[in-house]
Formats: C-alpha cells, structure tokens, sequence
C-alpha cells in the first residue's frame, strides 16, 4: 500500500509538476501577448497624437486661407462698389452736360444754317443758280 501511495505521490507530483509548467508557459503568453498588445497601443496611440496634430496644423492653414480670401473678397468688392458709385456719378454729370451741349450744339447748328441760308438768298437775288438745301448744309 505504501508503494501505491508513493506511487500515486508521484504521480500527483508529476501532474501538479506539469500544470505548474503549464500555468507558467500561459503566464508568459499572456504576458508576451499584453506587452505586445501594449506596444501596439501604445504606436497607435503615437500615431494617432501625430495625425491629430497634422489635421489641426491642417485646419489652422484652411481657416487662415479662407479668412484671407474672404478678406480680399471683401476688398474687391469694396473697390468694385466705389468704382461702380464713380461710374454713375460720372454717367450722371456725363447727362447732366450732354444735355447742356447738346443744347448748344443745336444753338450753334441753327446760327450756321441761318448764315448759310442767309448766304444762299443773298447769292439768289444776285442770280446765281439755285442750290439744294443738301448742298448748303454740306457745304
């Protein structure tokens, strides 16, 4: 009996010998595995800090484009609206003394014909052909 009992000591020693290798061998797969894990998160989290930085460097440099854009928008239309306020105080004072002139103008075409016409009678009492009112006013 006391050879069976040793026996079975063994055995029970060999098998809490073996699961103690076994728990130790999972222990360092475990742990193998988690450092290995860590790492990794540990990258990606380096990895993602670097893409967050680069998309806000990005974003600063959109904002910055788009706030100088919008400034110079802002000024073209500015000096589109002062050009176009000239145009039509020009256009208005460009009427204003068209009419004027054009007025004078007609004063002054009236007085030519006038002369010419009397020109025209005087020649006709002096005989001369008779001229069509064409020829006098090209004349």
């Amino acid at each position: 009996m006391t050879s069976s009992f040793s026996a079975m000591e063994v055995k029970i020693k060999d098998v809490l010998k073996t699961q103690c290798e076994q728990r130790q061998k999972l222990c360092q797969d475990y742990s193998l595995q988690f450092t290995n894990l860590s790492r990794k998160l540990t990258s990606d989290a380096y990895k993602l800090k670097k893409q967050a930085e680069t998309l806000s460097n990005m974003f600063m440099e959109q904002q910055k484009f788009i706030h100088e854009t919008l400034t110079l928008q802002k000024n073209r239309m500015e000096e589109f609206k002062s050009l176009c306020e000239k145009y039509l105080e020009k256009l208005e004072v460009l009427r204003d003394s068209r009419g004027n002139s054009i007025a004078e103008e007609l004063r002054r075409l009236i007085a030519t014909l006038e002369i010419k016409l009397l020109m025209l009678h005087n020649q006709q009492n002096t005989a001369a052909p008779p001229q069509s009112l064409l020829d006098v006013l090209f004349s």
